[in-house]
């Protein structure tokens, strides 16, 4: 499908690499955890198209605005674009508007059906924010990186966020018990923790400490060369969107769970636990 989309909505290599992503992490759990369920097979494979159907439906609507719009043929309405678009450029809040395009209306979020991989009770079927964040040595990070880094050996993958480091010692101590009922698919000890204010000393050693990162020092780091430096970045948007403490995600990066308290990851860990067989 990637190759029917019009390049002037800049949707198709993205829609490839959307569709080679997720389907390799379904293949990955159905010739590893289920190889001989062929009745399995189908469920997820189903789940798989509904979720890319959702996706290219929005892609697909968007390239379509785009074409009719860069490829007008009236002159009338070639003036009227024209002189709209530089009218725009004198508002900062118009340009803003125009330059966010369809993200102005959030962030992906897949309308669940049976069989989709994610739990929309929990806020699943979100799709990530990425933000940066910095090591206890200062380096900076994308927060991908981080939760998916190769320490790290489930499908999925569970990092904790919060705004400080107060119940850090508790935090920990969940997630103890997580290892346990989940037989460790998510090992204590390679959980990231992304924190937005890290007071605490005599914690430059932990690897597994991240804090969030600000725009300046993103543009300072080596990431940020032959990037142009961020604008319009909003360093809390995992808080603002998913709004939770312990969040699984799926290798596509869409949240399978967001969960707030202990109660509720136990819930999450007992569906990964099925869907793993473990």
């Amino acid at each position: 499908m990637a190759e029917l989309i019009c390049s002037v909505g800049g949707q198709g290599i993205a829609s490839g690499f959307r569709d080679a992503i997720s389907l390799a992490w379904r293949l990955t759990l159905l010739c590893h955890h289920h190889p001989t369920t062929p009745r399995f097979h189908e469920q997820v494979l189903a789940a798989w198209y509904q979720e890319r159907k959702q996706q290219l439906e929005k892609s697909l609507a968007s390239t379509i605005e785009n074409g009719k719009f860069v490829c007008e043929a009236h002159f009338g309405k070639i003036l009227v674009r024209d002189w709209y678009l530089w009218l725009v450029q004198l508002v900062p809040s118009w340009k803003r508007h125009l330059q966010l395009g369809q993200r102005k209306d959030g962030l992906i979020r897949y309308v669940h059906s049976e069989g989709m991989p994610f739990l929309p009770e929990l806020n699943g079927g979100l799709n990530l924010p990425q933000v940066f964040c910095k090591d206890m040595n200062g380096k900076v990070f994308f927060t991908d990186d981080v939760i998916f880094r190769c320490k790290q050996t489930s499908i999925f993958r569970l990092f904790v966020y919060m705004r400080n480091d107060e119940e850090l010692a508790f935090t920990r101590t969940v997630l103890r018990a997580v290892e346990e009922l989940s037989r460790g698919e998510f090992a204590a000890d390679h959980v990231p923790f992304v924190i937005e204010k890290i007071t605490k000393h005599g914690a430059e050693n932990d690897t597994n400490l991240f804090q969030i990162a600000s725009a300046e020092e993103f543009a300072r780091s080596p990431l940020c060369r032959g990037r142009p430096e961020p604008t319009y970045y909003e360093p809390f948007l995992i808080r603002r969107e998913v709004r939770a403490r312990y969040i699984i995600v799926r290798p596509d990066r869409i949240v399978f769970a967001a969960c707030e308290d202990e109660q509720s990851l136990k819930t999450a860990i007992g569906r990964i636990k099925d869907i793993l067989r473990c």
